[in-house]
């Protein structure tokens, strides 16, 4: 306990930002003058968090590679903080193989899952296929949040096969012992 000036006192506190003292406190301070006259209790209640939330899971998983249409992704978020997740500020965003955020809705499903549901289908005839990023922000209700990403590949272009030799119509009495 430190006095700053005569009628201000400072509680310092060196909490370890590991989790081990995350949790709820509440300060109680009550005040006696010189005559001996106490004052009535005050209270504040206050959480401390150094553990943000994360995210467990993410549809399509990170890194997955497919070429089935896809209208939706979602990830399941883990509270850290014992207050709970806050779905107003926990959403998830999905930006395109061209650097831009695809256009559609982010939603919350209880108990613990942001959605983000697009539009529109991604093509099945090459012209959406690329390299998606999910961008999840992760909030709790204490305000502690972060954010993450994950990617996966859409592909629905066939691979293009090109025969260079032995070339259309060639004609040989000789044995072939390899093609390009």
């Amino acid at each position: 306990l430190k006095r700053e000036k005569p009628n201000k006192l400072i509680f310092e506190l060196s909490p370890v930002n590991d989790g081990e003292t995350d949790g709820t406190y509440t300060i109680e301070v009550t005040t006696q003058d010189l005559i001996g006259n106490v004052s009535e209790p005050i209270r504040t209640t206050f959480s401390y968090v150094t553990k943000v939330p994360i995210v467990a899971s993410t549809v399509p998983e990170d890194g997955a590679q497919f070429n089935t249409p896809l209208d939706h992704v979602e990830a399941v978020l883990v509270d850290n903080s014992g207050a709970g997740l806050d779905p107003e500020k926990s959403r998830l965003t999905l930006i395109g193989p061209d650097g831009r955020a695809v256009s559609g809705t982010s939603d919350w499903q209880e108990p613990d899952t942001v959605v983000f549901t697009m539009k529109k289908l991604l093509a099945t005839d090459g012209g959406d296929d690329g390299r998606y990023t999910i961008k999840v922000q992760a909030a709790d209700k204490t305000g502690a949040s972060a954010i993450y990403e994950f990617t996966f590949l859409y592909d629905t272009t066939p691979p293009e096969v090109k025969l260079v030799s032995p070339t259309d119509e060639y004609m040989t009495n000789e044995s072939i012992d390899h093609v390009y």
